[in-house]
């Protein structure tokens, strides 16, 4: 069986990407709708890592 998940929460208008296992980047799903990268942010990353991205900081 396979099993896609993906969470999403918004949070103070931005939205954080908390799991992807999906097959492609589930984050050029929200870019390509026109959301800026710095309205996504990665929650998926540790916060010590979430500034060497180009999108959103905790």
């Amino acid at each position: 069986m396979n099993v896609t998940s993906v969470l999403l929460r918004i949070v103070n208008g931005k939205v954080w990407v908390e799991e992807d296992q999906t097959m492609y980047r589930f984050v050029d799903e929200l870019l390509a709708t026109g959301i800026p990268h710095a309205a996504i942010l990665l929650a998926l990353q540790p916060p010590q890592m979430q500034h060497h991205t180009q999108f959103a900081v905790a």
